[in-house]
């Protein structure tokens, strides 16, 4: 029986941050938002990249010529591919231990994933999912370095001083960002005039466009949260609560023999069957290690989960380890 859900990466406390902070700013009728919407802009709508081009710059403290929306950052991953992949391009890298949906997206641009190496084209998520790892060290000369930043934000411990990897792409999202992964909208950026062109032809044609509600409520929010230092508040409060999960989840990590990450988004540690049944008969939910290029001695939990779910979780499995 499911009572504790830390399996799925939802950020469900970076999401109550968002609501903490903005409260009644939230509230955009929808009918409003309704009237707006026609065709949106194949490669985003020009108030949603202006948004979209603040948030990068204050996350990260780089300013991309070229920004497009893409649908999640999925899209932005493909797009990414669609836009650098040369003819001889066979190998994608990534980090040791990687977002399982990477195997998939290799496959469907008929490359093979690489996991511990950089290959032709190299996807570095930094910090990364799901060790929380800055800048992870790859053996290899890639032909391109895609920066997934997915986890690049206060809200998980970085900011625009972190080291960040050398790239010529970058991909983001406001899933982990603001904890909105129902808007499904992602973005990719370059410097590159003739990767852009490349990265225009796939939003038009392979994405063909990404929800304009989605892209109206982004730029709302960022002009709400530019409002009154909201910024600061926001990635503040939400740290602080990934901060109060990290506190509780220690002592889960103390009980198993393992260690908290200093960045990112999730818990992964390598634990006995003994501690693996402890968990399921507290009905805990994980993601096991082989789904993110480990093995089954290995599992994730997620960080970001509601501070109240996690309290009790740990309170659950520490009482039932003393019985």
């Amino acid at each position: 029986m499911t009572r504790f859900e830390f399996g799925w990466g939802d950020p469900v406390a970076v999401r109550r941050s968002l609501f903490n902070v903005l409260g009644s700013a939230l509230r955009y009728p929808a009918i409003d938002l309704m009237y707006d919407t026609g065709y949106p802009g194949h490669s985003g709508n020009t108030d949603a990249i202006v948004a979209i081009k603040d948030i990068v710059f204050r996350t990260t403290g780089k300013d991309y010529k070229h920004v497009f929306v893409t649908n999640g950052m999925t899209g932005a991953i493909n797009t990414a591919l669609f836009a650098v992949k040369g003819y001889n391009d066979v190998a994608l890298g990534c980090n040791r231990h990687y977002f399982s949906f990477y195997d998939g997206i290799a496959g469907i641009n008929e490359m093979a994933l690489t996991p511990g190496r950089s290959g032709d084209i190299l996807i570095n998520a930094s910090p990364s999912n799901p060790e929380g790892i800055v800048c992870e060290s790859l053996p290899g000369a890639p032909n391109w370095v895609v920066w997934d930043t997915a986890y690049h934000s206060p809200t998980y411990g970085t900011n625009y001083f972190t080291k960040k990897p050398e790239h010529g792409v970058m991909v983001g999202g406001v899933s982990k960002l603001l904890g909105l992964p129902g808007l499904r909208l992602g973005w990719v950026a370059t410097n590159d005039d003739a990767v852009a062109k490349k990265m225009e032809h796939h939003v038009t044609y392979g994405l063909c466009g990404v929800n304009g509600l989605s892209q109206d409520i982004v730029k709302n929010l960022a002009e709400e949260l530019n409002q009154h230092d909201r910024w600061d508040k926001f990635f503040k409060d939400s740290k602080n609560s990934i901060d109060d999960n990290k506190t509780e989840m220690n002592k889960l990590a103390k009980l198993f023999g393992a260690k908290m990450p200093e960045y990112g988004m999730f818990a992964f540690w390598e634990v006995d069957s003994a501690a693996k049944k402890l968990l399921s008969d507290c009905g805990v939910v994980w993601t096991c290690g082989s789904t993110v290029g480990a093995d089954e001695n290995w599992i994730r939990l997620n960080l970001a989960q509601s501070v109240d779910l996690t309290r009790e979780m740990v309170v659950e499995v520490m009482k039932r380890d003393r019985v």
